[in-house]
């Protein structure tokens, strides 16, 4: 009997998930206190806060090089109340950041974060200017943007440009969290991929991981943590159709290759409760340019299907953009714009850089545009005619703001053929506000932070250009201490 029962209870323990993890090692072939799985933004700032605590850190991360998502972002850090909006006349305070950010998506946000983001998001922003990156005083690329849904909330909050733009982009800015660690002198293992956890069967307690490096298994004991960093599953299509509504839409995807959600199913495997799972962050992109981007100028250009036709205000932000692109014929749409606007700032240094040139179509004419696009040429001119008229009075019926109304009518013109993309995950793991992942109970799994894209229930609906780094940086930061502050484990 004894012997059915307990049978039994596996069979079961199988069916719930409830599996122990990776059984202790017979030897640990590395030994560190805090063991940070992931070298972007999120693991540099909790592997720098770890040290500064004290602790002995390794970070271990899977590809042969370091950066994540946040080398190949845009280069934005949101925050408010900073030194460079007052600068500029721009009276921000944590207070109305806080306040737009719980409009956005209420209730899959949840409020604690978005307390505890908006109070230290100038602080984040300090600690990345302290560790090297440059951001000019003025509006523009680089500088100060409104880089989200500011201006639609405007009757709520007044609208604040809170994108701080870095010199550089996406490079420039992880510049500073590889210099964080590298001035600290800290520890690294790249190609080193992180496999499982390992729990000790006493105490329920993470004590390491199983890796991989150069082909081989190695057991890595963390003496006090692991802080989990390793982002979320944009390029992981199977997580992404089976969570994300249109996660087999998808004809591509953005960012870095090393986000496909290991860190997520190995933090299930020992029981992490999830949030927000079905929510990602759809920018529009160019198949074949992976990490093309068009925030900073898409709310000044026109927007057609390839029907020629208009379906949404190009102010509404990348995300509600992307979702109804997905809606439209081909999932596809064009960005077009004139000769005056290519001449702007925000064009200037997008266009060549992080766009590539030789998707930019040129044309003498609207009606070469359309020829060259193969869209229908009397839709698109109507659409045009109409669009400039709006621009003229001022009222546009899809709601786009006078200030981002410009006709296009000077010669050339230009457009680019454009697809909604994922860029990331917003869902993932949850933790509290002291990074510890939690369980479904939502109590803390011991041993166990989590920080960065990997977590849920911070960035969803995306708020404004920069909130990830921002999130990643703030909550690496908490993490990194507190994993260092843990009692050792014998």
């Amino acid at each position: 009997m004894f012997k059915k029962l307990l049978l039994s209870f596996c069979v079961l323990c199988l069916l719930t998930g409830a599996v122990a993890a990776k059984d202790l090692p017979a030897k640990w072939d590395i030994e560190t206190d805090v063991l940070v799985v992931g070298f972007g933004a999120a693991g540099s700032a909790a592997a720098s806060a770890a040290h500064d605590a004290g602790a002995d850190v390794l970070i271990i991360e899977k590809l042969p090089f370091p950066g994540g998502n946040t080398a190949l972002c845009g280069g934005a850090v949101y925050a408010a109340g900073t030194d460079i909006q007052k600068q500029l006349g721009y009276n921000d305070t944590p207070e109305l950041m806080q306040a737009y950010q719980a409009l956005i998506k209420p209730g899959l946000n949840r409020p604690e974060f978005i307390k505890l983001v908006s109070e230290r998001s100038n602080e984040a922003l300090e600690w990345i200017i302290a560790n090297g990156a440059k951001i000019p005083a003025k509006e523009g690329v680089p500088g100060i943007t409104m880089g989200g849904f500011e201006r639609n909330f405007d009757q709520v909050t007044p609208a604040m440009p809170r994108s701080h733009w870095v010199e550089g982009g996406g490079k420039g800015l992880f510049q500073a969290f590889f210099n964080a660690v590298s001035k600290r002198k800290i520890k690294t293992s790249m190609s080193t991929t992180a496999e499982r956890l390992i729990r000790d069967p006493a105490s329920d307690r993470i004590v390491g991981v199983q890796a991989t490096k150069n082909k081989k298994t190695i057991y890595i004991k963390a003496n006090k943590a692991v802080v989990l960093a390793t982002g979320g599953f944009s390029q992981n299509i199977e997580m992404l159709t089976a969570y994300a509504p249109s996660g087999n839409n998808y004809k591509g995807a953005k960012g870095s290759s090393g986000v496909v959600g290991d860190g997520i199913k190995m933090a299930q495997e020992v029981g992490a409760d999830l949030w927000a799972m079905h929510e990602t962050l759809e920018s529009m992109g160019i198949l074949g340019a992976p990490n093309a981007y068009f925030t900073p100028f898409m709310e000044y250009t026109l927007i057609v299907n390839n029907k020629g036709l208009r379906f949404i205000s190009e102010g509404a932000w990348t995300e509600p953009i992307s979702e109804e692109t997905l809606r439209q014929p081909d999932g596809e749409a064009f960005l077009i714009f004139d000769a005056t606007l290519r001449a702007r700032s925000e064009f200037d240094t997008t266009l060549g850089s992080v766009v590539p040139t030789k998707f930019l179509v040129e044309a003498n004419s609207l009606e070469e545009l359309a020829v060259k696009f193969g869209i229908p040429g009397e839709a698109f001119l109507k659409t045009v005619a109409d669009y400039n008229g709006y621009c003229e009075s001022g009222v546009d019926p899809l709601g786009k703001t006078r200030a981002e109304l410009f006709a296009l009518t000077k010669a050339p013109f230009y457009g680019i053929k454009s697809n909604p993309l994922p860029v990331m995950t917003t869902g993932g793991l949850l933790t509290d506000t002291g990074a510890r992942v939690l369980n479904s109970f939502k109590e803390p799994i011991p041993g166990l932070y989590a920080a960065g894209e990997v977590t849920g229930g911070k960035l969803v609906g995306y708020p404004g250009c920069g909130t990830a780094v921002t999130d990643a940086t703030i909550f690496g930061l908490i993490a990194g201490e507190n994993a260092a502050a843990e009692k050792a484990w014998k």
